[in-house]
């Protein structure tokens, strides 16, 4: 029994000097790359992440998601995010709040998405200039009647606080600072607003593109995709990707990609394939 228990702790000793399988030490030296986007981004942005760590399989991404840019920007400033994922451009006051701390962030545009004005299909208006956008949406035009339609009440559908990046990019570049009108009907996403606008006669509302065309419930809602066009002047334009990629649709929005200039060598061929992929619809 002694001769055994001699030869068990030999056994021992001996199994914990082995070396950590190979796996284990490609887990361990693998380089994270931390990002952080809101959720309007997190779908597109973690199709894009897992594709990235396919093709480099010493790399983990970890995006994760935050309501607001200003946290975000507060996360890579402080260096405890290498990348951020923005709607909307940094505002002169998030900038200056960076270079006080000795940040100047790396400002990238990926691409454009759409915003889609949809109504009712009893709605006989096909088309719409961005003025008349405004003033639909904002309260100035309370009857259809006023821009060619049926003389019918207009009914503002709007979503709610889940997607704050898509209202604020409504207010600030279609309604130029003016809100929404108070009396909207306010609906949790965007697929309740176009079942919502599908079943009220006079509605107006607004989706991104991927809700109007690429998402599960979009062949199932019956909504008119109205056309737009940036003055009564010029065509009217019906939102596509090729039509967001030429520049002729009026309603874009930028998604761009912020990082710090010193960011690791990693983090930098993650950013140019971002950037390789653009923004469009999930892959």
């Amino acid at each position: 029994m002694k001769k055994f228990l001699v030869f068990l702790l030999a056994a021992l000793m001996l199994s914990s000097m082995r070396p950590v399988s190979s796996s284990a030490q490609t887990e361990t030296n693998k380089v994270t790359i931390k990002v952080m986007t809101h959720a309007s981004m997190y779908n597109r942005t973690n199709v894009i992440s897992k594709l990235y760590m396919n093709n480099h399989p010493n790399v983990n991404v970890v995006v994760e998601k935050t309501p607001l840019v200003q946290d975000a920007l507060a996360s890579v400033v402080d260096q405890s995010i290498d990348v951020i994922m923005a709607s909307r451009v940094l505002t002169d006051q998030e900038s200056e709040a960076a270079a006080k701390k000795g940040v100047q962030l790396h400002e990238r545009l990926i691409g454009y998405g759409g915003v889609v004005i949809v109504t009712d299909r009893s709605n006989p208006v096909n088309d719409l200039t961005l003025n008349q956008v405004k003033r639909l949406l904002t309260g100035e035009i309370t009857n259809w009647k006023d821009i060619g339609g049926q003389d019918q009440p207009v009914k503002v559908v709007r979503t709610g606080d889940t997607f704050p990046g898509t209202n604020v990019f409504m207010e600030n570049e279609v309604l130029k600072g003016a809100p929404i009108v108070k009396d909207a009907t306010v609906v949790p996403d965007f697929v309740k607003m176009m079942s919502t606008v599908s079943q009220t006669p006079g509605s107006i509302g607004f989706v991104r593109i991927r809700d109007a065309f690429e998402s599960s419930s979009a062949s199932d809602t019956p909504v008119k995709i109205l056309k737009i066009r940036s003055s009564a002047a010029v065509v009217a334009v019906m939102p596509s990707r090729e039509n967001l990629a030429s520049g002729v649709y009026p309603i874009k929005r930028p998604y761009f990609l912020y990082h710090r200039p010193n960011a690791k060598a990693e983090v930098a061929n993650y950013v140019d394939f971002v950037l390789g992929k653009g923004w469009g619809s999930e892959l």
